[in-house]
């Protein structure tokens, strides 16, 4: 093989499924470096064009719960492998699979309405229906609806929420001025209503929502109560929060241990720099320009990409 990259695993692994050899192309796979959804799909094409449709469900289920990247052309595939097999069932459960993909992607797209269309649409909802559209509504900084969804989702008889739908419901937070003592209270009840133990994601999230309001001292303080307090990510979150607040004290004690836990890094020149320029610090921001020149470190210019009239 000239080059062992994704895109000629991804050319030996069609050429093997399509000659029937599936058995092979699936031992290819394991051995190939970030399979993608081509990958994957190869594998289902060969099953379904082998007639060996029942192999190519129990393989779609293996991607799905491997999370497994998929597009319209997996979907597309196992959905001709279900028409053959007259299989409703599975029909079905393909149809929710690509129900939630498409309200994925219109919401990553702006497109809330459309996904909103597609939500109900579906007769039943699986909770990854609803995160799905928590997550559209989060992402697109539509905090209310956020809310509304999930008090919707809390009287479902069959769902409870997950940890992924408090994730979304705290990041739907942070996009208006929600009163931290609600956030406290889905937190809460997150721990004491549903037994979901916080991960580092919540607690980076409710940082962000305490530093807002001005609460940094009180994030140090939960990095150490949820036992976060050897994770960088969290320390980073919290240095950002000051940050926005401008809290010099508690910025430090961030600095000093994201320091002592990932060394010196590009965005602790850039934060403390700025926190003590606004302190007029002079002296304390002078010492951390001149290490900024001197380890190279420069601050980058802001790009956005957006696509008008299907241009980039």
């Amino acid at each position: 093989m000239p080059a062992r990259d994704t895109i000629s695993y991804n050319e030996l692994i069609s050429g093997i499924a399509q000659f029937g050899n599936i058995d092979d192309a699936i031992g290819i796979l394991l051995d190939t470096p970030s399979p993608n959804s081509a990958t994957w799909t190869s594998i289902l094409t060969g099953y379904v064009n082998r007639n060996r449709p029942w192999e190519g469900l129990r393989f779609f289920n293996e991607m799905h719960s491997n999370d497994a990247q998929m597009d319209e052309f997996s979907f597309s595939i196992i959905l001709s492998g279900i028409a053959g097999l007259s299989a409703l069932t599975w029909g079905m459960l393909t149809h929710c699979c690509t129900i939630n993909a498409l309200i994925d992607m219109y919401s990553k797209c702006g497109h809330v309405t459309n996904a909103e269309s597609m939500f109900r649409s579906l007769p039943r909802k699986n909770l990854v229906t609803w995160n799905a559209m928590l997550s559209g509504y989060a992402h697109n900084g539509d905090s209310t609806k956020v809310i509304q969804l999930f008090k919707q989702l809390i009287t479902q008889r069959d769902l409870e929420p997950d940890c992924v739908t408090f994730l979304n419901v705290f990041v739907g937070c942070s996009h208006n001025e929600t009163s931290l003592q609600w956030v406290y209270l889905y937190f809460e009840s997150m721990i004491n209503d549903y037994g979901i133990k916080p991960t580092v994601e919540h607690c980076c999230c409710l940082i962000r929502l305490m530093g807002r309001g001005g609460e940094t001292r009180r994030a140090g303080r939960l990095i150490y109560e949820l036992g976060f307090g050897s994770c960088g990510v969290v320390w980073k979150a919290l240095l950002g929060a000051c940050g926005g607040c401008k809290d010099l004290k508690v910025a430090m004690v961030a600095a000093a241990k994201l320091i002592e836990l990932e060394g010196y890094s590009d965005y602790v020149y850039v934060m403390m720099s700025n926190i003590f320029a606004y302190h007029q610090k002079w002296g304390e921001m002078s010492v951390m320009r001149k290490l900024m020149r001197d380890q190279r470190v420069i601050k980058e210019t802001a790009c956005s990409w957006i696509e008008m009239e299907n241009v980039v």
